[in-house]
């Protein structure tokens, strides 16, 4: 009959739930106060993209009207030139003024609007109110930690799960709707810019077309969305690691004894002397 392995005593650790404790209040501060920033911007950047795009259609209004201007007094001394080399250039500079339209106003407003699509607002939200959502827990969870109690160990690895799982909803969603999102904007916006840069220089496309840029910017918010996933989950793959080792969770249950003769470890009993 095969001996029955006995059951092994287990030294509470308390240093690991007090380590991990400090490290989720720091870094549950850092990351709520970020987040809080970023609810502020939320709320404040449609006010500077519509004050940007006031600014640029003011700035193109006032080309355009310098424009004419510029126009007009060529006509005049294409009228009182001298001689016929003379009037020659000046016709040459007026035709090439009166090709250039100037800068298109609205030449930004579908990049501009990206955050007006009602899919990254809802994407947008739910990631920031979840983050301070998972900090706030997370702060609780750190300073019940520092008491080793047995419910905040439990809460920190919920969080830490949960944390792994909201970035890769992150980058899921990244994939399938922002970057997408992004690069039908994008795209438009430097077509409107090719068009004009052909209009004014009167060449063809480029050999590496500015419509490609669209396209390249969705590989590098991809590969950027997956790289900052896995950083960030780091610290909580670590918390979890740590804190369903055995001796960490016999100090979280030795703290909440009512007796120190009750084993850390439910279920066995420590060896004899």
């Amino acid at each position: 009959m095969d001996k029955q392995q006995e059951g092994q005593w287990v030294v509470p650790n308390p240093q690991i739930p007090r380590s991990f404790g400090l490290m989720n209040i720091i870094f549950g501060v850092i990351f709520l106060l970020l987040g809080i920033a970023s609810v502020a911007w939320a709320f404040i950047a449609p006010g500077f993209t519509k004050q940007f795009q006031d600014q640029m259609k003011l700035q193109v209004e006032q080309a355009k009207v310098k424009r004419q201007t510029d126009i007009s007094a060529l006509k005049e001394k294409v009228k009182s030139a001298k001689t016929e080399e003379e009037k020659k250039d000046l016709e040459t500079e007026l035709k090439a003024l009166e090709s250039n339209d100037g800068p298109d106003a609205t030449m930004f407003d579908d990049i501009m609007t990206i955050n007006a699509d009602i899919r990254i607002r809802i994407y947008t939200w739910s990631e920031l109110a979840s983050g301070i959502v998972l900090n706030l827990l997370m702060i609780v969870a750190g300073a019940g930690l520092l008491a080793l109690a047995e419910w905040a160990r439990r809460m920190a690895i919920t969080v830490a799960w949960l944390k792994i799982a909201k970035w890769v909803a992150v980058v899921v969603v990244t994939m399938v709707l922002v970057i997408p999102v992004t690069t039908e904007k994008m795209q438009k916006m430097f077509v409107k810019i090719e068009a004009q840069t052909k209009t004014r220089t009167g060449r063809g496309p480029t050999v590496f077309p500015m419509t490609g840029m669209a396209e390249f910017t969705a590989v590098m918010s991809a590969v950027s969305s997956v790289a900052m996933a896995l950083v960030a989950s780091i610290y909580p793959a670590l918390t979890i690691w740590f804190l369903t080792r055995p001796r960490a969770r016999a100090a979280c249950l030795a703290a909440a004894s009512p007796s120190p003769a009750v084993p850390p470890w439910p279920g066995r009993e420590p060896p004899g002397p």
